[in-house]
């Protein structure tokens, strides 16, 4: 008896194994001459014992049960490339009569091991990069040697154009984006916004944002995009993950667009930076005030480097504000 239950498990593992590596819809016969010796009328009645399908003519016309997960593998099979969310959740609704949230989507797609992230919210079974898994592996070593040896965080398309530009796997060209889903799909990396790859050995200190603060430190008030030009050729990043760095950082304070000096060349010092910020707090418990009262008020004569576009900076920081008045209150 227990012979010819572990016989049946094992069809109707194989059964499952092929109904989840074919194109929607299967057919009974498609699935049939892929398996050895299983009838058709077993296949049948293995897919609907398990999921519930529906059968007409020999085609599985209703997914039954199917998880969410075996739902999204049929559509990027079908699809047969990259696609993004969108383009997921239409092809979810047209195939199975389901839909999801894109936030959903994508965040069932990135933790599985099966999906290569291949562009922005765009994913792609790694069966349809058409890249083999010893190319997988060749890809992966090449960049670990490579990054372990600068021992700093590089960008994806830094990578890719010194150790991919020149050469195809399998008739595939590594885009940025394909090598950031490859290696994030091994532990030994870890990702940041912005393309940004590194190791899992580098621990949670990211050189890149020392040298960011390193740089405004020395040469604040300065822009995003002349940060960039001080960061080292490994170091390239976008200027929004310069913004990131400093935008909440507490040691440095937005004093124009896109320009950023440290709280210390600013107020004098942090004491002093809280100073003020008690002071106005005073002030906003007995009524709102906007950004020109408190100025004149607190700032004028008091600190040269305090422009008004920096001061409005700090009390959005620390303060509600009502923008129908553009007045300041208490949070």
């Amino acid at each position: 008896m227990k012979s010819i239950y572990n016989t049946r498990a094992a069809r109707d593992e194989e059964v499952v194994t092929a109904f989840l590596s074919s194109h929607w819809p299967p057919t009974i016969s498609g699935l049939a001459s892929m398996l050895i010796n299983i009838p058709e009328l077993y296949i049948e009645y293995s897919l609907i014992n398990k999921y519930g399908v529906e059968i007409n003519n020999d085609t599985i016309v209703s997914h039954g049960n199917l998880k969410k997960q075996d739902q999204f593998t049929f559509v990027l099979r079908n699809i047969g490339g990259p696609a993004h969310v969108d383009e997921i959740k239409n092809a979810l609704l047209t195939l199975f009569g389901t839909t999801d949230g894109l936030h959903n989507i994508e965040a069932n797609l990135s933790r599985r091991d099966d999906v290569l992230l291949a562009g922005s919210r765009t994913f792609c079974l790694y069966e349809n990069l058409g890249v083999s898994s010893d190319s997988i592996s060749e890809i992966r070593e090449t960049a670990f040697n490579y990054i372990n040896k600068m021992g700093d965080y590089v960008r994806a398309n830094i990578l890719c154009e010194k150790l991919f530009a020149q050469k195809t796997f399998d008739g595939v060209q590594i885009t940025p984006y394909n090598l950031l889903g490859i290696l994030q799909d091994d532990s030994r990396y870890i990702t940041k916004p912005g393309l940004i790859i590194g190791l899992k050995t580098f621990g949670n200190t990211w050189q890149l944002q020392d040298a960011i603060e390193e740089i405004v430190q020395n040469h604040g008030p300065i822009h995003t995009r002349a940060v960039l030009n001080h960061l080292p050729e490994n170091r390239m990043v976008p200027e929004v993950t310069v913004s990131t760095v400093l935008r909440d950082h507490s040691d440095f304070i937005r004093v124009d667009p896109g320009t950023y000096d440290t709280i210390g060349h600013v107020f004098g010092s942090k004491s002093q930076k809280d100073t003020l910020i008690s002071q106005v707090r005073n002030e906003l418990v007995r009524q709102k005030e906007s950004e020109g009262v408190l100025y004149t008020r607190y700032v004028e004569g008091r600190f040269q480097n305090l422009n008004h576009f920096a001061f409005r900076t700090l009390l959005e920081r620390n303060f509600k504000v009502d923008y129908s008045t553009g007045k300041f209150g208490l949070n």
